[in-house]
């Protein structure tokens, strides 16, 4: 078992079955991985499942999941926790959301044919015309992913299933809409490392010409130093630390000779005022070598 991306099989497959979705469909990066098993796995003519992925989204009023994310706001025990409410408010909410709190009609946001997508290079916009007044707390979206040509797999409201929810995607704050007014959306993906981010930039423009902005992406929402920020710098020059010393330490053993309790009996004697018996070494022992090996 093991990463797509990181094996050879011996010949080509005559199908590619996959379940790398996320609640919004993409967040699991299916299409960069599909992309890679189609070009090196695939026979020519070979099937994909599934073989699209559609992508929806509305705008919906959704006071209780708001109201979970605005816990973060708050004072508690005499203690501010404004700095989690800006990684909240930029963070993805799988919840259950039904109909009765779309605040318009959703749209198709884009069809993605998994035969021919080459890389996560999603960028879209929508535009929303509100059919009820409400509060407008933020976009709702989903995935309707095709199986076969008779078989549909949708996550939209009101169905359920065990392993996806509604994705909801929150705004800094909460605003009064009208019948009529306007929302316009720009959702796009990025990427760091492994790791899929969303953007969605909003704008509301109401029936008398106001307009509000808001502009948030996942990526605000990694507690992440500036210092740990630095380290993903081409430039970056590393050194190991302590504890990636002693990993190097139980790698360099790994001849396909030496058993683990001899590796760990070595570990143990090196650094005996960190692994003071002979259990903890092999605990770590086993841990780096069943990560790594």
């Amino acid at each position: 078992n093991n990463v797509s991306t990181d094996i050879s099989l011996p010949e080509k497959v005559d199908i590619i079955i996959s379940e790398i979705l996320g609640s919004f469909g993409l967040e699991e990066d299916i299409m960069d991985y599909i992309a890679d098993a189609r070009e090196r796995f695939l026979k020519k003519g070979g099937l994909i499942m599934p073989s699209s992925i559609q992508i929806f989204l509305v705008p919906v009023e959704v006071k209780d999941i708001y109201d979970d994310i605005n816990f973060w706001g708050k004072n508690r025990y005499g203690i501010k926790f404004g700095a989690l409410r800006k990684m909240a408010i930029n963070n993805q909410y799988n919840r259950y959301i039904e109909k009765k709190n779309y605040l318009s009609k959703p749209l198709l946001l884009e069809s993605i044919d998994l035969y021919k997508a080459s890389q996560s290079n999603f960028n879209e916009t929508a535009g929303f015309t509100l059919t009820r007044e409400g509060i407008f707390h933020g976009l709702a979206g989903w995935f309707e992913a095709r199986l076969s040509e008779k078989i549909t797999l949708s996550t939209a409201s009101p169905d359920r299933t065990p392993s996806w929810d509604i994705a909801f995607f929150p705004v800094d704050k909460l605003h009064k809409v009208n019948k009529g007014d306007h929302i316009t959306s720009k959702v796009s993906l990025s990427k760091w490392r492994r790791n899929v981010m969303w953007n969605w930039d909003i704008k509301i423009e109401s029936k008398s010409g106001k307009i509000v902005r808001f502009n948030h992406s996942t990526f605000r929402g990694f507690p992440m130093s500036k210092e740990s920020f630095k380290k993903l710098s081409p430039e970056h020059q590393p050194r190991l630390n302590a504890t990636t010393k002693i990993d190097q330490y139980i790698l360099n053993q790994c001849n396909g000779k030496t058993p683990v309790l001899q590796i760990a009996k070595k570990l143990h004697r090196k650094y005996p005022d960190i692994y003071h018996s002979l259990e903890k070494a092999l605990k770590k022992t086993i841990s780096v070598i069943s990560f790594n090996c």
